[in-house]
């Protein structure tokens, strides 16, 4: 109301703003879509300062799991080590 009373800030002004907006993060989350997400590793790895040996042994079985069926997961979609 302040910008309004001061002829700064109207509806035109309102609206040409939420668009740029929109058109902004619509145009960042297609950018970002198209790269490559972190490792899989990463969000154990980025945790920890010291990983617990549960979860090595986690990582160690995920990381089996993942060699014995690679065609059941979209693993192109990912960064590699």
């Amino acid at each position: 109301m302040y910008l309004e009373s001061k002829g700064i800030w109207d509806e035109d002004a309102e609206k040409t703003c939420l668009k740029e907006s929109r058109d902004t993060v619509v145009r960042t989350m297609q950018e970002a879509e198209k790269k490559k997400r972190p490792h899989w590793k990463e969000m154990l790895e980025d945790v920890y300062y010291e990983m617990p040996p549960r979860i090595q042994k986690q990582m160690q079985q995920m990381e089996e799991h993942l060699k014995k069926y690679p065609d059941k997961y979209p693993l192109d979609q990912y960064q590699t080590d």
